[in-house]
This record gives C-alpha cells, structure tokens and sequence, in this order.
C-alpha cells in the first residue's frame, strides 16, 4: 500500500543525501512495514537525481538541504489532535442539545432542572416515560407542556402545581418554578402520589338584601383548601314589597287543610281551606299516634288478641280519627269498628261443655253467634288530643278497652259502647 507520508519522508531524507540504506533502517525502526518502505522506495527513486547520476546538482542540494522530513510521530500527534476535538465537540453538542435526564432516584428525592426555551427534561413515572418541555422563559414567568398526554402550564417565579398524569385521581407530579437567569428557568420537579380532593361545597341560605346585596356562607365539607369550584358568596338583589296573606284577601290553611287555589308566599291560600283526605296509617298505630296533636284525618286497622278462662279472640278494628267535632277544636271524633273476630271457646271449656251434654255441632253454633254479635260493633268517642293520644298509647301498649266510666266522660255512642 502507498502510504503518501511515506513517500514524502524518503523523497525529504534522500534530497539531504540520506542513504537509503539509513532512511529504511529509520523507517524499520519506527515499525514501518518492508513491502510499504520498499514500494515507497522504488516511487521515489524512479525520478530522484541521485538514482540517476549517483550525485545531487549543486545548485539542487543546497535547495533541497533546507527542507527537512515530518516526522512520522508528528503526522500521528496532528491526526490525534483532530479526532480529539471532533470527539470534544460532540460532547459539548451533545451536552448542551440533549434532554436532561433525571434517574428515578432523583425524581423521587425531588431534583432541579435549569432549562432554556426549547429544552426539556425526561423523566420516569410509575413505569410511564414523561418529560416535561419548556415552550417559552420570560423575565418572571416559564410556560412548558408536560407529556404523554399533553398538559400545558404557564408558571410564576416561585409558583408549583400538582399534576394528575394518568387521569386515575392522584396527583403524581409536583412541579416548582423557583427562578429565572439567564434566560433559563430553574424547575424543582419531584414524583408524589397525592389522592386529589375533590370540593364539595355547601352554602346556608341568601341573607337579607342590604344595600342592593345578599351574603351568605359556603363551606368546604371537603376541606380541600382550594377554591376552584367555589359558589358565589355574594349577589346583587332588589327588596321587594311582601304583602301579609290577609291583605291579599287570603287565608293560611291549617295543617290539616288543602287550599283550593293558588298558594301565593308559600301558605297564603287565596281560595278556601278544605280538610285534608285522611292519612292511610295501614296497620302502624305510631303512624295514627302522630296525628293526634292536630287532629289530623287518619285512619288504620289494627288486631288485638283477648282471652279468659273460656273464651280466647283476636278481633280486627278500624280506627279512624275524625278530626274536630266543630270550629273550637277542643273535641276531637275518634270513631272505633270491629271489622272482623276469630274466636273459640278454649279447651277445657269445649270439654265442659260437651260433658252438658252438647254435641260438637252445637258448640260450633255458639262460637258462631259469638263471633257474630261482636263483628260490625262501633262506636264514636270524643277526646281531648292530649287524651285521645294517650288512649291510643295504652292501646299500643297493652290492648287497653274503656272503663264504663271513661265511656261515659268521653261521650261514647254505638254499639261497641252499649
């Protein structure tokens, strides 16, 4: 192979009047191969004056004794050099264009990044590769967008944010803007996991309009210590002139009423107050106990169970309160029925009377005209609300039947009470 440093080395040593001789020993020397110190040789030599006449020209060895050989080592010292700053150089390219990559040991300790517009820094998230570019810095503020999915951000100085990067409601990322120089800003960045609060906020009612504006009060119940979602506290109003119900010519119902037209400031019945249809207490006497402080209609059936030495019962009745007997309402109508009785004589009384003697199919005939002459009894008493609630409580509370003279004091007609 032709080596063209070679070639010029031998070609220099030769115009000095080197033998060739010594220049190849040199060359061996120095490591130089035989076959590439030969070929370069014989190029050499084909127009070279000493090959031809055996001596240099005056006149051409005085010029050519000023020129002096490279040395071979420092064509490799120059060669060296250059790939040297060409690997420098990359490093410095490198260094200054390439991401900057924080370990999962830093992102979770919290780590800083000092970055110029454009550049960015890449980091790991629970396995998920992010990284967060910085689109623009100006003197106070740095706005960047964060990745995979796209969140964009515009930070003060001094300003930090949390983020949710995979939308599970948790924050995973923490990020700070600490300072501007330079035109580069110094992020903190640092992995969290933070479960997001989510406001719930609850307000008590509009105050009073006062000077052309209402206040009121909202809370947090979630104490999230953020305000995203916040109500307004405050609103504008206008006072409006309320009339009373009786200057509209209207009437506040009772409890107990329905209006028959329309309800104007909420109670105020501009038609006539009717009683209310009865309340279906179904079988819950707490329900029929209830209504019995204002007499309210209400209705229910309800089964006590009796017995004595001969006979033993449960009888089914309907209680109804009725409401107040007139416009007082000092009285008010319970009415009382028994709808239905299962009955029979007990055992040992069945026995007794079968020893009469009387055959089972009469003793059937008893019980049968016993149950006959209780069913369809009734009755209407009249009570105070205070007494009629305790009655219907001893009902409830040990199937309590009226004294004769509690039949009396409570005006009570029917056939129930005869």
């Amino acid at each position: 192979m032709i080596y063209p440093q070679l070639v010029e080395y031998i070609k220099n040593s030769l115009a000095q009047n080197i033998p060739i001789s010594q220049v190849k020993k040199y060359l061996l020397a120095k490591g130089w191969r035989v076959s590439d110190i030969d070929e370069a040789i014989a190029i050499t030599t084909q127009n070279s004056p000493q090959s031809q006449s055996g001596e240099m020209k005056p006149a051409e060895t005085k010029k050519n004794s000023d020129k002096k050989p490279i040395p071979p080592a420092l064509i490799f010292g120059a060669v060296g050099a250059l790939v040297l700053i060409l690997i420098i150089g990359f490093a410095i390219y490198f260094v200054t264009t390439a991401p900057k990559q924080i370990s999962d040991t830093e992102i979770l300790q919290g780590a800083s990044a000092v970055l110029a517009s454009g550049k960015e820094a890449k980091f790991n998230i629970d396995g998920g590769e992010h990284r967060m570019v910085v689109n623009s810095v100006g003197t106070d503020s740095a706005s960047v967008t964060i990745y995979s999915t796209p969140i964009s951000k515009t930070f003060s100085a001094g300003q930090s944010e949390k983020f949710d990067l995979n939308d599970d409601g948790v924050y995973d990322l923490l990020v700070r803007l600490d300072s501007i120089t330079e035109e580069k800003a110094n992020f903190y960045i640092q992995k969290i996991t933070e479960t997001i609060c989510t406001e719930d906020w609850e307000c008590v009612d509009w105050g009073n309009c006062l000077d052309s504006l209402q206040n009121r009060t909202c809370t947090d119940a979630n104490s999230c210590g953020t305000e995203e979602s916040k109500p307004d506290e405050v609103q504008s109003c206008v006072v409006e002139t309320v009339l009373s119900c009786a200057d509209q010519n209207g009437t506040v119902c009772e409890s107990y009423e329905e209006c028959s037209e329309t309800l104007v400031n909420g109670d105020c019945c501009l038609g006539s107050c009717a009683r209310i249809l009865a309340i279906d207490c179904d079988t819950s006497i707490s329900c029929l106990i209830n209504e019995t402080d204002t007499c309210h209609p209400a209705n229910m059936t309800y089964e006590i169970p009796s017995s004595n030495s001969t006979w033993t019962q449960t009888a089914t009745y309907f209680y109804s309160i009725e409401g107040f007997e007139d416009a007082s309402e000092e009285q008010c109508e319970f009415y009382s029925k028994i709808k239905e009785v299962t009955g029979n004589f007990t055992n040992s009384y069945w026995t007794t009377l079968q020893a009469v003697p009387y055959t089972d199919a009469e003793i059937a005939e008893m019980v049968d005209d016993i149950i006959s002459g209780l069913t369809d009894q009734y009755g209407t008493c009249s009570f105070s609300t205070s007494d009629l609630e305790d009655y219907l409580i001893k009902i409830q509370d040990e199937n309590y039947e009226l004294t004769p003279q509690e039949i009396i004091d409570y005006q009570c007609t029917g056939s129930l009470y005869a």
